[in-house]
């Protein structure tokens, strides 16, 4: 055992000797041998070359801190009857420190030992010195980190509980190096519990600057969702700003604490309007994070906070769409006096619809069925419109694009269909009248060939001296699968010509003009799918009777595919074409009822 420590030496000034091996693994092993026997008297003097002593290596070393589900007492852990053990041998080890001027109690508290944080306590109170006692809980290492900051840190409930009740008045508001006190460390770390159980213990009148981002005890309670009579007691700080101009409100609502909400808006509705350094409020917080019924708390509370920009120019409808908060836009659109927020434009020109990223199909088709949207001055700084933006990423899927494309144009076309005069819906009806007639004759000509071809059956009949088996009269090719898919589509062809040739009747025995055209659209529509299932059919029975070429079966099937294909394409742009169509003809169902009303009056007189 030799010289003393090269390091620096603790507080105090005894001389220090380096521990031998035996000590260093008796105290390791929580084991009283005779190493600690002979060297009692003077343990306050052998260290390590770090400056700790058997109690910092004890504490570190307890294995029944491993595991965090498994909780340690007096009773049955090792460590803690060594602890008591030395210490009734050399008391001098209760306060002292290592090279990081940490104490016992730093090491016991960081690592979550209550039993023994209680024991160096009730050895520092059986000193019958209260200032001892006082001292050991205040003492700061390097960083200025007292035993509270370390629970706190590392979230350890119980041992802060227990740090707190032995200096109820001082301790708590110590701040270290960092300027941090306690709380707000918890407060940083997400440790609500621990936060909740200091704040608890919370004086009044005292609002210490212990974060050095300038945010007060009021902030710290929003933060952790506190609420009730604790949150009572710095309802004065409710408009108090932090160093990015957050009040309390601001961080509630991020944390979508309800109740902390409501509790701050009726301590000071003021608040909901106060603005940080970038131009947010408490609403826009909560629409950026999607936070729907805090949105709902501001909004009933204060609705003319939703009128506040920041200094982008931009509106909560704007931090709803930016952040992909589809509740938070529905919360917003579905309300007719917040409608002046869809039109609204940024310090760029941008509307909420110019930041829907194209990926965001919810958003945007709950936009483009919204009338109130300006949808033809969809134009920003850039001279792009909204079919622009769309295409505006390219990393998009391009179905996507296409889907949302079609939908503007939709859009785009309704908007415009109240400039249409009573000369343009003349003139469409007159297109449908020399139009009916063609498709009328279609659907015949179907439903003739398709019964047709049921009787004159591919292969032909079973004759009464076939040396085949079967009944006579039946189908040579009945047995075979395409053979009863020619069936079947030709069924279904002459079905669907059929009830096209029963659409068109009742096209032209209505009156009214919207029911006239749907009628219409209806004979369109099943004469396209009959003539669809007349391919299919024509398919399938020339490969029923080429069976023995093959080659030349197979050509012409995928002739008909590709028909079939350019069929579906071009149903596709029939069926926007009568989405354009339809709505020009309908009128308001008030107006129509209004209309009768009239009709059966008139009759009346």
């Amino acid at each position: 055992m030799a010289s003393s420590s090269t390091g620096e030496v603790p507080a105090d000034e005894s001389p220090t000797e380096y521990m031998n091996s035996a000590l260093y693994w008796e105290a390791e092993k929580h084991h009283i041998g005779h190493a600690i026997e002979k060297d009692a008297q003077r343990l306050d003097q052998l260290r390590t070359r770090h400056g700790n002593t058997v109690l910092h290596i004890c504490i570190t070393s307890d294995k029944t801190l491993a595991d965090k589900n498994k909780t340690t007492n007096k009773e049955d852990s090792s460590c803690c009857k060594f602890v008591e053990c030395v210490l009734q041998k050399c008391k001098q080890l209760l306060m002292k420190r290592n090279e990081k001027q940490e104490t016992p109690l730093h090491l016991a508290a960081r690592y979550g030992n209550e039993p023994v944080v209680k024991i160096l306590i009730e050895q520092a109170e059986a000193l019958h010195n209260a200032d001892i006692a006082k001292q050991m809980l205040t003492m700061v290492t390097k960083e200025k980190d007292t035993a509270l900051h370390e629970a706190a840190r590392f979230n350890h409930l119980r041992v802060v509980e227990l740090l707190i009740s032995e200096d109820p008045d001082h301790y708590k508001y110590n701040a270290n190096e960092a300027g941090k006190i306690p709380l707000f460390i918890a407060v940083e770390r997400g440790y609500n519990k621990v936060a909740l159980a200091i704040l608890s213990k919370w004086s009044s009148e005292n609002s210490p600057n212990g974060d050095p981002h300038g945010r007060n005890v009021l902030h710290a309670a929003a933060i952790v969702g506190i609420h009730g009579d604790i949150l009572g007691k710095w309802k004065q700080l409710s408009k108090e700003t932090d160093d990015q101009g957050w009040t309390a409100l601001h961080y509630a609502a991020e944390g979508k604490w309800e109740l902390t909400v409501k509790q701050l808006l009726e301590f000071d509705k003021s608040a909901a309007y106060v603005q940080d350094e970038q131009g947010r409020t408490a609403l826009h917080i909560a629409a950026w994070n999607g936070h729907e019924a805090i949105m709902k708390q501001i909004m009933m509370q204060c609705p003319d906070c939703c009128e506040l920009v920041d200094k982008r120019g931009r509106n909560v409808l704007h931090f709803a769409v930016e952040s992909d908060r589809f509740k938070a836009v529905k919360v917003i659109t579905k309300e007719y006096s917040l409608s002046y927020l869809l039109n609204a434009a940024d310090t760029e020109g941008n509307t909420p619809f110019h930041l829907i990223m194209p990926t965001d199909y919810r958003i945007l088709q709950d936009f483009i069925k919204l009338r109130r949207l300006d949808t033809p001055a969809l134009l920003s700084k850039k001279n792009q419109n909204a079919v622009d933006i769309v295409y505006a990423n390219q990393k998009d899927v391009a179905s996507t694009k296409r889907h949302i494309t079609r939908r503007l144009r939709k859009q785009l076309r309704e908007a415009n269909k109240n400039n249409t005069d009573h000369g343009d819906e003349s003139s469409a009806l007159e297109k449908i009248e020399n139009a009916k007639d063609s498709t009328l004759i279609a659907a015949i000509l179907i439903a003739t060939v398709t019964f047709a071809a049921a009787f004159t059956m591919p292969g032909g009949y079973m004759s009464s001296d076939s040396s085949k088996s079967g009944k006579p009269g039946t189908a040579v090719l009945g047995k075979k699968a395409a053979f009863q898919a020619f069936i079947i589509t030709d069924t279904l062809a002459m079905l669907l010509s059929t009830g096209a040739v029963l659409s068109h009747i009742l096209a032209v025995l209505h009156l009214d003009t919207s029911m006239k055209l749907t009628s219409y659209i209806w004979a369109v529509y099943l004469t396209t799918f009959a003539m669809i299932a007349f391919l299919i059919a024509f398919a399938t029975g020339t490969y029923v009777v080429l069976g023995n070429s093959p080659g030349l079966a197979i050509t012409v099937c995928v002739i008909v595919v590709f028909a079939l294909l350019l069929y579906l394409f071009i149903s596709a742009r029939l069926h926007e074409t009568f989405e354009m169509l339809l709505p020009r003809f309908r009128r308001p169902k008030k107006e129509a009822k209004n209309n009768e009303v009239k009709i059966e009056l008139n009759n009346e007189v």
